[in-house]
């Protein structure tokens, strides 16, 4: 499939390469405005100045700023704690690559904690009215074995997701939690300092992120924050990305990522000199569905998730667990089969 000049025109622009690209086209097409609510407006304006409404944007703003405030008091009484947390995804990417962080922080607010760290952290924050719950209940249940249901405040305002591993099988056979501690860097965050992995870990919770959904096109703000990530990260170690990537089962899943950049756009020099575009039909109908945004049917999923996302060995576990969880689904609460 042919992207249109006109996305792929956009998709740079949000990429801060117009220098790079030359002349914008500001041309439209069908999947526009399904990427602005993706994205939401406030971010797209930060980014492309000039043509969204005004009272969406003050709107949107001033829920980006009420985000960025609970999030860092949350992360602030889990301090005044004494616990030790990564901020992952957005939030970390968000501070690091995005000149309106505030626009940029959309849903809960990922954090990698240890183990033996969790219980601590849930007491002290359901002291403060915290509570697990507002998750969607499929019929196999809680699928994820790295994090828990949405753990929320009273007023259900600040969400966070509470991660014992980066990511979901299979990333935490490369990547652990002790890795991304120890590379974990500091990012200020508002008025607070905040650890965020390093720029590897957190391409590769990128890309495992993406695989999980079997890159359906709400991943939108997933792939774009890599981009970014790529676009400013000037000493990026492809290396260790495709040696912990390959340790990790993540190898398959990190070229359909580098293609899936590269058919929207993202200027070569950000990539290694070997990405390329996946050939075939279900990339082709990968592609189609992210340029005029529509959710990938069951069977689709199925397919990517065997063809684009995951190796023999591990679409087969992922299966196997789906359907374990049909006899006992898991609720995604620690200590209760969560």
């Amino acid at each position: 499939m042919t992207v249109p000049r006109s996305a792929v025109d956009f998709w740079q622009s949000l990429l801060e390469s117009r220098a790079r690209q030359g002349r914008r086209d500001d041309a439209s097409w069908p999947g526009r405005d399904s990427w602005i609510a993706f994205l939401t407006p406030a971010l797209v304006e930060s980014l492309t100045p000039g043509g969204m409404d005004e009272a969406v944007l003050r709107e949107n703003r001033l829920y980006g700023r009420f985000q960025q405030a609970v999030q860092t008091q949350a992360l602030a009484w889990i301090a005044e704690a004494g616990i030790d947390c990564v901020a992952l995804k957005g939030f970390a990417a968000a501070f690091l690559y995005y000149p309106e962080p505030a626009a940029r922080l959309i849903g809960d607010l990922d954090l990698l904690v240890r183990r033996q760290d969790l219980q601590r952290l849930i007491e002290a924050l359901a002291a403060r009215g915290f509570a697990f719950g507002g998750g969607s209940d499929p019929a196999w249940g809680f699928l994820s074995d790295a994090s828990f249901l949405p753990f929320h405040s009273a007023d259900g305002n600040c969400n966070l997701d509470l991660h014992v591993e980066p990511d979901s099988y299979p990333l935490h056979l490369g990547l652990d939690v002790e890795r991304v501690f120890a590379r974990a860097r500091q990012v200020m965050a508002g008025t607070r300092m905040v650890a965020v992995p390093c720029a590897e870990h957190m391409a590769l919770i990128a890309v495992s992120n993406l695989a999980k959904d079997k890159f359906a096109p709400d991943g939108l703000r997933k792939l774009l924050d890599l981009a970014r990530l790529l676009d400013h990260e000037k000493d990026f170690d492809w290396a260790a990305l495709r040696a912990t990537a390959a340790r990790s089962r993540l190898s398959r899943a990190l070229a359909t990522t580098l293609g899936l950049l590269l058919a929207l756009g993202t200027p070569a020099d950000l990539l290694p000199a070997d990405a390329a575009i996946p050939r075939g039909a279900t990339f082709a109908g990968l592609l189609r569905d992210w340029v005029e945004p529509q959710d990938p049917t069951l069977l689709q999923r199925l397919r990517r998730e065997w063809l684009l996302a995951a190796d023999p060995a591990t679409a087969a576990r992922l299966g196997m667990r789906r359907l374990s969880g049909l006899i006992r689904p898991r609720r995604g609460v620690p200590g209760a089969g969560g």
